[in-house]
């Protein structure tokens, strides 16, 4: 199933592209602005200090990191919606009443209604494309199986007039045969006999 895309990483962010590469890193700058029960919550100017000392990266400014941080929770709150949907899938695959197409069409609808009660206008647009190009997909898949069942039923016309002509064409040739016996020398007794071979 087609999803909304995460928050991209900015080319010039050490942090993101770091977050985006270690999911450790992600999760230790995550809790030190939320810390698990019981834990110290720091400060941005103390993060700023913090960044350098321990994973070496040097944070330019404070609008910087204010900014990683908005995408960090973005990011986070897409992946825990894909996880979310994505149980709820693993649950609906159980029932085998239930397709795989009605399955992903679900999970679309939820994309849809958690992305219009945010406000979230791409995304939610975006899903709208997928479900219109799908309905498009199933028009024509409609009308390619009444194209094949047209084409199936001219086949199995075209097949009884091969038969028919077939036939036509041997009872031809039998006539043909029995002319030729009416027509010889033979007597009437041995034309009688050939015409019933002819005419089996």
């Amino acid at each position: 199933m087609k999803q909304p895309k995460e928050p991209e990483a900015h080319v010039n962010s050490p942090l993101q592209l770091r977050a985006e590469a270690d999911a450790q890193f992600a999760e230790e700058m995550w809790r030190f602005r939320h810390p698990e029960e019981g834990g110290e919550k720091l400060t941005l100017e103390a993060i700023l200090v913090e960044c350098p000392l321990r994973y070496g990266i040097t944070v330019g400014s404070l609008d910087t990191l204010s900014r990683f941080y908005r995408w960090l929770k973005l990011r986070r709150e897409s992946q825990e919606k894909r996880d979310a949907i994505r149980q709820i899938q693993e649950e609906m695959a159980k029932d085998p009443a239930i397709s795989p197409e009605q399955i992903e069409k679900a999970g679309r609808v939820m994309f849809l209604t958690d992305s219009y009660v945010k406000k979230d206008a791409k995304v939610f647009g975006s899903m709208m494309k997928i479900g219109q190009t799908d309905k498009s997909l199933a028009q024509r898949d409609k009308q390619l199986k009444q194209r094949d069942k047209e084409l199936t039923q001219r086949e199995k016309l075209v097949e009884q007039s091969e038969r028919r002509v077939a036939l036509l064409e041997a009872k031809a040739a039998k006539a043909d045969q029995a002319k030729e016996v009416l027509g010889s020398s033979l007597s009437v007794e041995e034309q009688n006999q050939r015409l019933r071979e002819i005419l089996k």
